[in-house]
Parts: C-alpha cells; sequence; structure tokens
C-alpha cells in the first residue's frame, strides 16, 4: 500500500507468511510493533522514508546508465501476449567510465536484456559478472567473479509496470575484512491499485488484507 505522510510518499509492506507458512503470533506481534512505530514515531517514518526515496534514486541512476554502460547486440524478437520482446545481449563499454561507486560494478558484467514493444519497457535483464570487480583499489570492496543479477518486470496495470521477480547473488568483500554474502529470490504477483492513503489508513488496510489472506488459507485447508 502506498501511504502519503509528512513531505514524501511512503510504501507500506506487511509480512504475512514466511516460506510459504503463516507467521507465529509472535511474529505477527512484531509486525504489528513495527508498524505501529511508524504512526508515533515521526522521526523514524522520516528515516524510513529517506531510505526508500535513496533506494529509489540508485534504481533510477542505474537504470538511466544502462544505455552509455553497456555495448549491445542484437538476437533477435520472442513473441508475447501483446506485442513481442527484442531480446539483446550486452557487454561492458570499454570507453565508460562510472561516475560512481555503485556503477561500477557494470565493468565486469555481462548478459541479456528484453525490451517490450510497443511499450517500450524493460521486462527483463538477467547479468552476471564474469570477473571480480573492486571497489577504491580493493580497499572499499569487492564483488567476486559469478554473481547473478536478474530483474523481470511485468504490466499489472494499465500503464504500470512492476517487478514480478528479482534474484541477487552476490559474494565480495567490505573494507578488505567483512565478508559480503547477499542471497535474495523474491516473487511478487497480484498486485491491485488503491487510492492514495495516510499512514494510518494504509495500516488499517493491510490488516484487513492480513485477515483476508489468513481467511482464504483457513478454506484451502
Amino acid at each position: 500500500a502506498r501511504a502519503k505522510e509528512l513531505a514524501a510518499p511512503y510504501e507500506l509492506v506487511r509480512m504475512v507468511a514466511r516460506d510459504g507458512k503463516p507467521l507465529t503470533p509472535e511474529e505477527q506481534q512484531k509486525e504489528d510493533q513495527r508498524l505501529q512505530r511508524l504512526l508515533t514515531d515521526s522521526s523514524y517514518l522520516r528515516s524510513k522514508q529517506k531510505s526508500q526515496h535513496d533506494d529509489d534514486q540508485r534504481t533510477r541512476r542505474m537504470v538511466q546508465a544502462l544505455p552509455d554502460a553497456f555495448v549491445y547486440q542484437y538476437l533477435g524478437v520472442k513473441p508475447q501476449l501483446n506485442g513481442q520482446l527484442v531480446v539483446l545481449y550486452f557487454k561492458p563499454n570499454p570507453n565508460y567510465d562510472a561516475p560512481s561507486r555503485e556503477l561500477q560494478v557494470y565493468s565486469g558484467m555481462a548478459g541479456t536484456m528484453e525490451i517490450s514493444l510497443p511499450a517500450r519497457r524493460l521486462a527483463l535483464i538477467d547479468a552476471t559478472l564474469f570477473r571480480d570487480v573492486t571497489f577504491g583499489w580493493g580497499i572499499f570492496g569487492r564483488l567476486n567473479q559469478g554473481g547473478r543479477f536478474l530483474v523481470e518486470q511485468t504490466q499489472v496495470h494499465d500503464h504500470h509496470w512492476e517487478p514480478t521477480h528479482m534474484v541477487l547473488h552476490f559474494d565480495g568483500k567490505i573494507l578488505l575484512f567483512k565478508t559480503l554474502k547477499i542471497r535474495q529470490d523474491q516473487t511478487t504477483s497480484d498486485y491491485r491499485p488503491v487510492p492514495a492513503m495516510s499512514i494510518a489508513q494504509a495500516l488499517e488496510f493491510l490488516k484487513q488484507q492480513d485477515g483476508e489472506i489468513a481467511r482464504t488459507q483457513g478454506t484451502r485447508r
């Protein structure tokens, strides 16, 4: 649910199950307390808004750099329900000078990309690190060869697209000594549009959805 409070919007997320199983009463209580804090602690809300805004801006910079960071090769087209997918192979552009550490990862990344037409949307990017990538001469960090990054996007409503599958699989080091290990495989579905809400309204909406899911699971049993 997207809530609008203070100066910036904030997307609320409520966990309703873990590994396909309903949360325990203790886990549900922790979720309630975490979300309730957004109503009672304005500094906590602002910090979460800022973190979400920073993540959105970082993603935007990564996407905006794609045309310059890589060299592309046309591989063909694939049919889809409402058009076609243009399939491209990409590899690092040797003339690209990454303006930030986060974009330096592109120097060791190659893979395939699918562009949805006529929507002109990025439907899939599947990339692998074919070599180690270091940051700050290896002092700030290193990502090991073999890491994988995959994002699939789908049109979920009218002209609105959202990620439906994301895989992050990276190993490396931070500041020479701290081990970095990222393992994420996330699939999302059943997107539905909702009106703009306050934080309180969004929390109540999520609780109602939680109850609906619990009743559905009970019926399936």
